[in-house]
């Protein structure tokens, strides 16, 4: 064992003993109490008296000096600073061997003295309720430390003890000193405190505990520490609020706005992302793997007590530190499938998710668009306008009269969906954020677009159905503006084919249906493509996996990946496909506004050369389509929808076999050979 800090030096001459600083005498904890035998006198060197003399004064000083008690012959001396290491002063002549146990023993005092000082500086408020419970247990450790040495007064009495014996009686309580002494000094150092507390306590188990009666002490003191924590994060977990007045807790809520304002906000998912927060600072660092959840499980607690549901179902159980981390996952698992499962089946039974996610997908995802032709009928002149220039309000006025026409018109929560115009168009946004320098992009940018690329669905969507569907919002909105423009371009072709077909210019007829038809049919076929093999299969997987759900969470999950999905396979993440899609639609737009021209349809017969350019200018895009859907599957790993939608547009391979004859050709004239979709177009038919 080393020796405690001394100094070798007789004691004063005279005056009373000043105590180094002030602590609060009414603290069992109190450190070098003053007694009436504390005042310095003038006593003879003690090594004029006999050697067993010395060791019974020495005794006797050194059970008092223990508990904190300056005395004459060993006495404390004034500390630099109020958490510095307590030294004594000690008589020169005093006999050697005597002075061995004595050095011995005094790192025990100074140590009881660090431990009392810091209970008593951390008597406050503010050191809040984790250290307050830290400290009661060191009271509760010193206490027992106390009647130790009572024990050993009664012995020393009756001259059943001596300093040897005292010395190995208190031997095995160095360790235990030693450990506390390290966790107080770092507690000083970094000013810890709250769930930073209880991380150092755990630490030093962990790490630092060398002998079994130190890690049980050290186990008894965090259990203690953690009692007010633990009962705050109980609170959390099944009652979804705690009190945390000193800020100690894992969890902070920002400053209360004023109520209007707050109540206000409540409606708005990112508002309960910021609700409540995590203080990485104050997680314990045995509940570091659980924290998303503990978070979450109270989130929703109070999301199902924001609407006027009661929570207070059960008792939140008391917890209790333990070192096994399995402890805490059952009590977090626990907690957050009630939180979880209760907030699913309000959203469920009391707020219709499933009939209105179902009218989402009528509306966004025009699965029941009986109401567009009426609407195109009423609105063609309207969406041709720019943006500027439209009438919203008869917009809105047209949409609802079509929708009473059609089978939405009994949906209960029509209501909920309005369309809008937006000031900019979505997917130019898609766009412009791949290539932001690029001059096509800024030249999209100062050309003010019409109507018909703006014209979406929005949504009111109340709380708490917010939480789950207000971050895809604007998937849907471009989901809808992707197929509605689709819709747009197969209602122009639909008529344009009913007017070719019946049409008394016979040479019209021949020489356009057939190149109509094609049109049509591509713009049918990714149609197909978008509704039956993207978003159906995933719909009908994305209601499977509701169903069997338990959590919120699982909802949520399934919800963001049916939307994900629905995104990727549509192509929306895939800006060079989704740019020439567009420029094939606008093709076919700008061909029907061609083959409309009465200057066109009166001289059918001379105009074959030009309707040659239109059908080799349609060819060459889908072919380039096709090859950069060909491209993409290969990056993407073989995704077998690309496949489909390959077989979907060229399901007799006509454009595969006229991009063939034209790389024949342009080998043949010298000018290269162009790269084709063999590699796509075959694998689909395989």
């Amino acid at each position: 064992m080393s020796s405690a800090s001394h100094s070798a030096m007789p004691p004063p001459a005279g005056g009373e003993f000043q105590r180094p600083f002030r602590v609060k005498s009414h603290l069992l904890s109190a450190d070098f109490l003053e007694t009436s035998s504390s005042a310095r006198k003038n006593f003879a060197p003690i090594g004029a008296l006999p050697v067993h003399v010395q060791e019974a004064i020495m005794l006797k000083e050194l059970l008092a000096v223990l508990q904190g008690q300056s005395k004459d012959y060993i006495y404390v001396l004034p500390l630099d600073n109020p958490m510095g290491t307590c030294t004594f002063g000690l008589d020169d002549s005093l006999d050697a061997a005597v002075k061995h146990y004595v050095l011995e023993l005094l790192p025990i005092a100074s140590l009881y003295s660090k431990i009392a000082r810091f209970i008593d500086g951390g008597d406050e408020n503010s050191c809040g309720m984790v250290m307050h419970a830290f400290l009661f247990g060191l009271r509760q450790f010193l206490r027992e430390y106390k009647r130790f040495l009572t024990d050993r007064e009664d012995a020393s009495r009756t001259g059943q003890l001596t300093i040897q014996q005292l010395y190995h009686h208190i031997l095995p309580l160095f360790d235990s000193f030693q450990s506390l002494d390290a966790v107080i000094d770092v507690s000083v150092a970094d000013s810890v405190r709250g769930g930073a507390l209880l991380s150092l306590l755990q630490d030093r188990i962990v790490r630092f505990a060398r002998t079994k009666e130190v890690e049980q002490l050290l186990l008894e003191l965090t259990k203690a520490a953690a009692k007010p924590f633990l009962h705050m994060l109980s609170q959390w977990m099944h009652e979804g609020t705690f009190e945390d007045p000193y800020g100690e807790f894992m969890i902070a809520t920002p400053k209360q706005r004023r109520p209007n304002e707050t109540a206000r906000r409540m409606h708005d998912a990112s508002y309960w992302e910021r609700r409540y927060k995590l203080v990485p600072e104050m997680v314990p660092s045995f509940l570091l793997p659980f924290t998303d959840k503990i978070l979450r499980s109270g989130k929703y607690l109070n999301i199902i007590h924001q609407c006027g549901h009661s929570i207070r179902d059960q008792e939140a159980p008391v917890l209790q530190f333990n070192l096994n981390s399995r402890y805490y996952e059952a009590e977090v698992e626990r907690a957050f499938l009630h939180a979880s499962g209760r907030l699913l089946h309000l959203m469920l039974d009391s707020e219709n998710l499933m009939p209105k996610l179902r009218t989402f997908k009528h509306f966004f995802l025009l699965d029941r668009d009986d109401f567009l032709p009426d609407f195109f009928v009423y609105a063609a002149d309207d969406l041709r306008l720019p943006v500027s220039a439209v009438d919203k309000g008869k917009l809105l006025e047209l949409f609802d009269d079509a929708v009473k026409t059609s089978v939405l018109n009994g949906n209960p929560y029509k209501g909920m969906m309005t369309p809008t115009v937006r000031g900019s168009d979505l997917l130019l946004l898609i766009h412009n954020t791949s290539e932001p320098g690029s001059s096509s992009s800024n030249s999209d940018r100062r050309k003010e677009s019409v109507v018909l690329n703006c014209f979406t669905m929005d949504c009111q969507i109340k709380f708490p159905l917010c939480l789950i569907i207000n971050d895809q919002a604007k998937q849907y909105q471009i989901l809808f503006q992707h197929l509605f423009r689709l819709k747009v371009v197969e209602w122009n072709l639909t008529q344009l084919w009913t007017s070719c077909v019946n049409s008394t210019n016979a040479a019209y007829t021949i020489l356009c249906s057939s190149f109509i038809h094609q049109m049509l049919e591509f713009i049918k076929s990714l149609q197909h493509y978008f509704s039956g093999e993207v978003i159906e299969p995933y719909w009908a997987q994305m209601m499977v996996k509701i169903r069997a759900a338990k959590t919120f969470d699982e909802v949520f999950e399934e919800h963001n990946e049916f939307i994900t999905s629905c995104s990727k396979d549509c192509m929306l993440t895939s800006p060079d496909i989704l740019r020439l899609m567009y420029k094939l639609l606008d093709n076919c737009g700008s061909n029907c506004s061609t083959l409309q021209d009465p200057r066109f349809t009166s001289h059918a017969a001379t105009m074959s050369a030009t309707l040659d350019v239109m059908q080799e200018n349609f060819a060459e895009r889908i072919a380039s389509l096709m090859r950069l859907f060909a491209d993409s599957h290969q990056n993407r790993e073989f995704d077998y929808k690309l496949l489909d939608a390959v077989q979907r547009i060229d399901y007799n391979d006509y454009y595969r076999n006229q991009q063939l004859e034209r790389s024949r050709s342009r080998e043949e004239s010298g000018s290269g050979s162009a790269r084709d979709f063999r590699i796509c177009s075959s694998s689909s038919h395989s």
